[in-house]
């Protein structure tokens, strides 16, 4: 066929599918055209707390806080900046990665609302929390018409709201320490996501008219008061009401201490700012201790009473011979007037160093202790406690008990102390569990090995004989939902 027919003959083909709509890439409009392709606009900005690098951004959209399925994400670079190519239409929501100034990695959880350019604590507030960008500015004390969402606070341009940026994340950084520290959690991004919640609505309620962060950079203690007295985790142990109050008020000037190194600092050095954020940000800093040092049970001596042998905390921390584990003694000082009951929890944990594998959980979940007229510790089991058990050794059989008749005594009171009765309680599971897990039962009897113990008291205010606090330890109990959070005394035992 000639050259020019063949070209008739396409052209003309061509015609046609057009005609049928064959063509193109949709229906088409009314007007005969077709539909436009839609191309998503791409999200971009900077997530900083100090720049962020190596962290995960989302696209929250269904508004969990949770990285699902389906949800559009990012990795930051090295200097914090992330696209989204898909686009996103709802809040970012940023976690992990590592804080470039300290060179820690990020445990909080940051957001943005939607249109920010920055991910940053400031505007972590805004999110779900009534906040308005005009009242955070008016809050922290900025000119009017500063929008937080699109200023890069750590490029050096304005370094009076980057320290304010860093006082505010100084003060939820702490308070979510604090608070994980009291009741044991070890999410700390979860809890920081909760702090962050309810400081946010805690400062929406005083917004107007009010200046959080003053130009000056001193802190509003009344403001800051208001939102410590919101957060009941930080006052969890058992306090009597003045001691209440008095921890809060500790807790207030701690954190506006802090907080108030960064926003009255002098610096205009970004060098300067990171060292401080590097020192106060640093995962081994003890958490705030806001406890009240003036009324509280003092553990004599900072020892433990192991088979009668006095043992010191400190030589635990190493190791301490024994010759048998049969009873666990804890004496207690009485420091000004501490709460005059409680109903705590007191829970043992042995897990051997080696050599068969064994661990051994046991778990008194009620034990009044109370002051008597003449200020001497009463301690006593009530009807209604019960013991959990439970234990395992390598041959792969479990004990899992509950016993409910503590007729057996597993706590016998000594003078302002009392003593765990281990052996009892071994021999009283025997008696109690079913052939298949008395071999396992057996095997705690009169124990021997090395083994890595823990006493667990939760809910009472016992501290260290110069009234520092001891470090919160947690007993979680195996196939259970049962924990105990409280003071904690730990340490190596080797039983001959």
């Amino acid at each position: 066929m000639p050259p020019t027919n063949k070209l008739f003959l396409a052209l003309a083909a061509s015609a046609a599918l057009t005609a049928c709509g064959g063509g193109g890439s949709g229906a088409p409009e009314p007007n005969g055209g077709p539909l436009p392709v839609v191309v998503p606009t791409a999200v971009r900005g900077v997530m900083i707390d100090g720049y962020v690098s190596g962290a995960t951004v989302f696209c929250d959209s269904n508004g969990n806080g949770s990285f699902d399925s389906g949800e559009v994400s990012a990795t930051t670079d090295p200097v914090g900046a992330y696209e989204l190519a898909a686009g996103c239409s709802s809040d970012l929501v940023g976690s992990g990665g590592t804080n470039t100034d300290t060179g820690f990695p990020f445990d909080g959880q940051l957001m943005a609302p939607v249109g920010s350019t920055v991910m940053t604590p400031l505007t972590t507030l805004l999110v779900g929390s009534g906040l308005t960008v005009a009242q955070l500015a008016e809050l922290l004390g900025q000119p009017a018409g500063t929008d937080i969402t699109k200023i890069d606070v750590a490029n050096g341009q304005n370094i009076d709201l980057f320290k304010k940026t860093l006082a505010v994340h100084q003060m939820l950084d702490s308070i979510s320490r604090l608070s994980a520290s009291k009741s044991g959690e070890t999410n700390l991004k979860a809890v920081y996501a909760r702090v962050v919640s309810d400081f946010a609505k805690s400062l929406a309620t005083q917004a107007s008219g009010s200046t959080f962060i003053s130009a000056a950079g001193d802190i509003n203690s009344t403001m800051l008061s208001a939102i410590v007295r919101g957060l009941p985790d930080i006052l969890r142990m058992n306090l009597s009401a003045s001691d209440a109050e008095a921890a809060a008020d500790a807790t207030v000037n701690a954190l506006a201490a802090e907080a108030q190194m960064f926003t009255k600092s002098t610096t205009t050095d970004l060098t300067a700012l990171a060292s401080l954020t590097r020192t106060l940000q640093n995962p081994a800093r003890q958490p705030l201790d806001v406890g009240a040092t003036t009324n509280h049970w003092a553990l004599s001596n900072d020892s433990l009473t192991l088979n009668g042998v006095v043992a010191r905390l400190s030589d635990l921390s190493t190791g301490a011979t024994l010759s048998g584990l049969d009873t666990i003694g804890i004496d207690l000082r009485v420091v000004g007037n501490p709460a005059s009951e409680s109903v705590s929890s007191v829970a043992l944990e042995l897990v051997e160093r080696g050599g068969e594998g064994r661990k051994l959980q046991l778990m008194i979940d009620e034990v009044s202790m109370k002051l008597d007229a003449q200020g001497q510790l009463q301690v006593a089991v009530p009807p209604t406690a019960k013991v959990y058990v439970y234990g395992y050794t390598t041959n792969g059989t479990e004990v899992n008990l509950t016993i409910a008749d503590l007729s057996f005594s597993p706590i016998r009171v000594t003078n302002n102390g009392f003593t765990l009765n281990y052996d009892n309680m071994v021999r009283k599971v025997l008696t109690n569990t079913d052939a298949s897990a008395r071999t396992t039962a057996e095997r705690f009897l009169a124990i021997t090995g090395s083994f890595d113990i823990k006493v667990v008291i939760d809910k009472v205010n016992i501290r260290k004989s110069d009234s520092s606090a001891f470090t919160n330890q947690t007993v979680r109990m195996t196939n259970t939902s049962k924990s105990v959070t409280g003071a904690g005394f730990t340490g190596i035992v080797t039983v001959q």
